[in-house]
């Protein structure tokens, strides 16, 4: 069973337990990568018995990076950045308030059991991107076309 301590020097016995961690920012960034649904909102999901919104997640954590160092694990769920609650925020958000400090981020993580993650990743389908510091947003166009017949030519319409 792992102990973490948090900042005023209080453990937690609970390996699932919500805990905060301070990542300080190394010459790469702060090293891991965030994943989750594109929007806001969304249905409760049950994660280690409790109901939550959807939550953002940590999907890659650099090896000897400064959130490895920092105790980050692959899975973890983001609950909140920068003493700002993040549940059931868009991934834009979540990765805005992490850019939000340049050298320093605060975080409060909730570590789930592997087969626990696996589940969670296998109900979602509405994913935004690996990238820690980019997200974009894509607008489409779909053009219908009619073909008519006018005085015996044919003519597309746009």
């Amino acid at each position: 069973m792992m102990t973490l301590q948090d900042e005023s020097g209080s453990t937690h016995n609970e390996p699932y337990a919500p805990h905060p961690v301070i990542i300080i920012k190394g010459p790469q960034g702060f090293g891991f990568n965030v994943r989750g649904q594109v929007d806001e909102g969304g249905q409760l999901k049950s994660i280690n018995g409790n109901l939550y919104p959807p939550l953002q997640h940590i999907s890659n954590v650099v090896p000897g990076g400064p959130a490895e160092d920092a105790g980050v694990l692959i899975g973890d769920r983001i609950l909140e950045v920068n003493g700002e609650n993040v549940e059931g925020e868009s991934h834009s958000r979540v990765i805005e308030l992490i850019k939000s400090n340049p050298e320093k981020l605060r975080m409060v993580l909730m570590s789930v059991p592997a087969k626990e993650n696996e589940r969670l990743d296998g109900e979602s389908n509405s994913y935004g991107s690996d990238d820690e510091y980019e997200v974009s947003k894509v607008d489409i166009t779909i053009l219908i076309c009619h073909k008519r017949t006018k005085c015996g030519k044919s003519v597309v319409l746009l």
